[in-house]
């Protein structure tokens, strides 16, 4: 039978019920099913979605009851008889009767009151955020919102999404759903996003006054002892020795931390900060410098940025102490650092994992070793997600699960070495060139140091554990988390290192498993900012182009070693990323170094391909990361239901080239390793790239594997008996959830206000680089949520309350919801239990405590009590 229909009129109308009245609707509904049409059939001829079309239907039935029952109201009030009203409506008495009950279409009455109190707000402030979470702010169900916006619209008010871009990921955009009147336009919601409002939340600050460049608390510089390079501060350039049980200078449990300090009002020194007892009277401050003295303290300093840019180059905080009236004041350190700043402990959590512009310049068994100890640890993880029997856990640590591995087969980082640890360097000149201070290592052991940017081995210095005569010993204790100190010649050999801040992994070699080589001839005693001096009128490097420049030379380096170059040849482009990573902050002529250096003759050795023109990344190592561009597409994804392969849709976007007057479609930047399905197709055929390319694919596989699982249509068993046995763990959950969704409208509304603030520093400062842009970015987002309030709770599940989930006590939309907004740490945790750490009974923690006291360091207490130097770091915990 063939399905027409003859005439339905237009599918939307303007104006108050854009289908009719809600009887109209219904009756149309009606007509429609009897003439064959499916509910989609049917949806799709009154221009709707079938979820909106049982919506509208829902919601006109509501309103013809209502009307029913205020007409119902009205005759029986008038003094009619229900048989007569009955009669009169061809309605049952039954049914009067029903209607004239109080709570009569409770529901309905309850979105209408909703309705008006949004009309009432949109009529007060015009635009009205109706997205995720405002129900939380209103009190009600998301249900409940859903329809009195339903009614809203249906009476002529406009529903618009607008997108936010995101400060932290310019590429993602937060979609905002803003009711208006009838009468207002998208582009003028659009230029006016800042004057959003959120029900019932009254933001802290707004207006024209929300964005005040803060000044810096800095100290005189004649508090400031500077010692030059030919004074010893060239040997621990960058350390700033501040005078102990100064209060300004607190670092609280801390021993040392990365800082910005300000002097005056115009310059400021940067720096790891550690406290001193023997600093010249007159003095608070030795500041270390290479630089040689002008006469000026100020030259050996750097300049504070202009207004409305972060005045010292980097995401600071600052820190705290109190005063003799027991406030808590700023003290004038900034600590570097956003969300976590590099105080002492810090380094110590990076990432274990060792990346392959280490590995690749190593011999291939090596590589291929850790590599599979990462494959290996990935497969676990796998199986015992698949092993879970909660579905909606279990499909949300899939997905998780194959966003990491993507990551991971991108990144190429293999598993780190046994004992391998981030540390902060310090100089100690007291110590032998073949020393290294590092208490959480035992006397005698054997360590190399690796740092990044990395150019070969021949960078790896190999030194043995002294911790008993340096100086540190009694400057950060024999307890430092993640701190070592080595003498300054070793920084050298390390692509010149210095100690503000720069670190390293330190790795036990006791077996030469890591190889290391001699530096080469041509690197010793290059300075490259004596080599490289600007000369007159010559234009600096952006800071944007120098990114860029050792980005390349770093790619270069790459491929050279793994194609093996000569010594020769990996000296000449070692020496010009020399020159280009200081060419900013120096001024250096980093074009001559690339014309001295034969810089293009090596790019034409070592990058040329025969399926491109000219010269780029040529080897897996460095191809994988580099960018592609792509067409558009939306955020989500489907999965290929037989390979389990992301599929992405096109945005189909264009636009209107301004030059040529073209079409160009609209494209978006992925990277290489993400858009080639077989990581084999990177790499230039060496034995090195091979082992990086099974590795890559095997992951691919393991995530394709993981997406697939995603796609088991099992949903949770619902049990009404556990929810009655755990109903207060259900409504501990309950209110953790609504706390999270109720912070969601508050960060779009940041990330609003973020924007403005990011806007209005750029306005202020027009030269910034695109270094400083993007620092401003994350400032004016985390500045906007400290004004707004907007932290984002984050749920953590307590044992009993996992207990619940897992007996079924919570529905699988609910628990989808918490997983979205939990501690996933926490999460894994109960979902995929590992043998856990035994803990240090209280006889070893009273042991371990008194070691400390006695001076003993971590390696030598964790020896002493036979547990891991972990262990003896969490005594305190």
């Amino acid at each position: 039978m063939v399905k027409y229909i003859k005439h339905i009129g237009t599918p939307r109308h303007s104006g108050r019920y854009p289908w009719g009245s809600g009887g109209d609707l219904l009756s149309r509904i009606e007509n429609l099913k009897n003439a064959g049409l499916t509910e989609k059939e049917i949806a799709k001829s009154l221009d709707m979605s079938t979820t909106k079309l049982r919506n509208q239907k829902s919601l006109a039935t509501s309103e013809r009851k209502e009307e029913q029952r205020l007409k119902v109201i009205r005759e029986r009030e008038s003094g009619v008889s229900v048989a007569a009203i009955s009669r009169d409506l061809s309605i049952p008495e039954s049914t009067i009767r029903d209607l004239l009950k109080p709570n009569a279409n409770k529901k309905f009455r309850v979105i209408r009151e909703l309705a008006d109190r949004i009309k009432g707000l949109i009529t007060k402030g015009k635009y009205v955020d109706v997205g995720e979470g405002v129900e939380a702010h209103l009190g009600v169900t998301e249900t409940k919102l859903a329809n009195a916006v339903t009614l809203l619209t249906n009476e002529g008010y406009k529903k618009y999404y607008i997108d936010q871009p995101q400060l932290g990921t310019q590429d993602r955009k937060t979609r905002i759903k803003v009711l208006v009147g009838p009468d207002v336009e998208y582009t003028e919601l659009s230029n006016n996003r800042m004057n959003i409002q959120i029900p019932n939340f009254i933001a802290n600050d707004a207006g024209d006054g929300f964005y005040v460049p803060q000044p810096v608390k800095g100290i005189s510089q004649d508090r400031i002892l500077v010692k030059y390079a030919n004074d010893g501060g060239g040997d621990k350039d960058g350390l700033i020795e501040l005078r102990s049980g100064v209060p300004e200078f607190n670092l609280g449990e801390s021993h040392y931390a990365q800082v910005r300090i300000g002097v005056g009002d115009t310059h400021y020194m940067k720096g790891m900060a550690v406290q001193v007892n023997d600093i010249p009277d007159g003095y608070d401050v030795i500041y270390n410098t290479n630089k040689l003295s002008t006469g000026n303290k100020l030259d050996a300093m750097k300049p504070q940025k202009e207004a409305g840019v972060s005045r010292f180059g980097a995401m600071v905080r600052p820190n705290t102490y109190l005063d003799s009236s027991g406030n808590t004041v700023p003290g004038v350190l900034n600590i570097v650092g956003d969300t976590t700043p590099n105080v002492e402990g810090s380094w110590d959590k990076w990432s274990k994992s060792l990346a392959s512009q280490v590995l690749a310049k190593q011999p291939p068994k090596l590589a291929e070793r850790q590599l599979k100890i990462s494959q290996k640890n990935a497969e676990a993880e796998l199986n015992d997600i698949l092993s879970l029997t909660n579905p909606v856990v279990r499909k949300h640590l899939l997905t998780e699960f194959a966003d990491s591995v993507d990551r991971k087969a991108i990144d190429l980082k293999a598993a780190a070495l046994p004992g391998q640890r981030t540390h902060v360097m310090l100089p100690d000149p007291n110590l032998k060139l073949d020393e290294v201070y590092a208490p959480n290592y035992n006397n005698g052991d054997v360590i190399s140091l690796v740092r990044f940017p990395h150019g070969g081995k021949f960078e790896i210095p190999t030194l043995r554990v002294n911790n008993k005569n340096s100086i540190y010993r009694d400057i950060i204790g024999p307890q430092a988390q993640d701190a070592i100190a080595i003498h300054p010649d070793v920084a050298q050999k390390m692509s010149g290192a210095d100690f503000d801040g720069d670190t390293c992994l330190t790795i036990p070699n006791k077996t030469g498993a890591l190889r290391t080589a001699p530096s080469l001839e041509k690197l010793k005693n290059f300075d490259p900012i004596n080599a490289y001096p600007k000369f007159d009128g010559m234009k600096v490097i952006s800071p944007e182009r120098m990114q860029t420049e050792m980005g390349m030379i770093s790619n270069l380096i790459t491929d050279m070693s793994i194609k093996g170059a000569s010594d020769s040849e990996i000296a000449r482009a070692v020496k010009h990323s020399m020159v280009v990573i200081d060419s900013e902050k120096h001024k250096l002529n980093y074009k001559q170094s690339a014309r001295d250096n034969s810089i293009t003759a090596l790019k034409r050795t070592y990058q040329t391909s025969p399926d491109r023109q000219g010269f780029g990344a040529a080897t897996l190592l460095s191809r994988s990361n580099s960018q592609e561009r792509v067409l558009q597409r939306v955020d989500r994804y489907a999965i290929d239901p037989k390979t389990g392969e992301k599929v992405y849709t096109n945005t189909n976007e264009s636009y209107i080239h301004k030059k040529t007057g073209k079409v160009i479609e609209r494209r978006t930047m992925s990277t290489k390793g993400a858009e080639t399905k077989d990581a084999h197709k990177l790499s230039s055929g060496t034995v090195v790239e091979k082992v990086y390319a099974d590795h890559a694919n095997s992951l691919k596989a393991l995530g394709n594997q993981a997406r697939l699982a995603t796609l088991d249509k099992k949903v949770t068993a619902y049990s009404r008996e556990a929810y009655q046995k755990f109903k207060p763990q259900v409504q501990s959950l309950d209110t953790k959830l609504k706390e999270a969704i109720k912070a969601k409208p508050i960060e779009r509304k940041a990330q609003i206000l973020g924007s403005e603030i990011y806007k209005r520093k750029v306005e202020s400062a027009p030269d910034m680089s695109r270094a400083d842009k993007k620092k401003e970015r994350g400032r004016s987002i985390a500045l906007a949520r400290v004004r707004l309030d907007a932290s984002k709770p984050v749920i953590k599940i307590t044992p009993r309350e996992w207990t619940a989930i897992e007996m079924g006590a919570v529905s699988g939309t609910r628990l989808k919801a918490l997983l979205q907004n939990a501690d996933m740490d926490v999460v894994r945790g109960y979902a995929t239990p590992r043998v856990a750490k035994a803990a240090l009974s209280s006889g070893k923690k009273s042991r371990a405590r008194s070691l400390v006291k006695a001076g003993y360091t971590s390696a030598e207490i964790a020896a002493a009590l036979g547990v891991p130097v972990y262990q003896v770091r969490e005594i305190n915990d």
